[in-house]
């Protein structure tokens, strides 16, 4: 599984306008990502009720614990990807780029609400992105963060490498047919997790507190290590309350 890229010549030479060609880097060509940085996260994506390091609120985790992938499956949420043009949010947004500093800066506004992690977790319809790309010789390095008012605390920020590719399979897209891939469900079924639910299984699996694994934006900082160790403490010993409990009935 591979992704890829192309920035086009014209796009590069638009923003470049106005700017000494001293200030201006070359991204013209083909790109390929690399994935050794999180790459549990990318590649299959992150298990269900993981929400570490993500800045989310009661209100994202709320509709991550709610999420269910087989929405996937739905022939109208297939046909997602293929927004009419005159659409107020589009699956792109509205991008518009500037050279600062020998980078190009890129922001985008204007998308439709979508995962920013395969487990749910989520960005709103007024989320702004914000890329910045460096050249390093043949690799490139993409910085970039989300700000959104509705489901982050504090902007969401990640990093991607990208090798140069000359020789890269650029597809032009294929034909694409909706199909029925639930053909055991009623019509019209949704497939969701009700609303209340917690998703455990990922702290269960990994031996952590339950506590620990909800997210928010002071689970991206090293101080959280501590507050780990307070939560497995409090989980501990309220296991060993309630282990007491049935014996003082008898």
């Amino acid at each position: 599984m591979k992704a890829a890229f192309r920035f086009p010549v014209a796009c590069c030479l638009l923003l470049g306008l106005g700017v000494p060609l001293f200030a201006q880097v070359d991204l013209v060509g083909e790109w390929v990502a690399r994935y050794h940085e999180d790459q549990p996260e990318r590649i299959p994506g992150p298990e269900l009720g993981d929400y570490l390091g993500l800045p989310i609120n009661d209100a994202a985790r709320l509709r991550a614990d709610s999420w269910d992938a087989s929405l996937l499956t739905l022939p109208e949420f297939q046909c997602r990807p293929h927004p009419s043009d005159y659409s107020e949010h589009t699956w792109d947004g509205f991008s518009t780029g500037v050279w600062e500093n020998g980078q190009l800066v890129v922001t985008t506004t204007h998308m439709k609400q979508g995962v920013i992690q395969r487990n749910g977790s989520a960005t709103s319809p007024y989320g702004v992105l914000t890329e910045h790309f460096f050249r390093h010789g043949l690799y490139m390095t993409s910085f970039f963060s989300v700000d959104d008012p509705i489901f982050l605390e504090e902007p969401m920020v990640r990093t991607h490498t990208w090798a140069w590719n000359p020789n890269g399979f650029m597809a032009f897209g294929n034909p694409f047919e909706p199909v029925d891939e639930l053909g055991d469900k009623p019509l019209g079924w949704v497939p969701f997790w009700p609303l209340g639910t917690m998703q455990t299984e990922y702290a269960t699996s990994h031996n952590l507190p339950l506590k620990a694994t909800l997210g928010g934006k002071e689970t991206l900082y090293p101080e959280f290590m501590d507050k780990i160790a307070q939560y497995r403490a409090e989980e501990n010993a309220a296991k060993a309350d309630a282990a007491k409990k049935p014996a003082a009935r008898k």
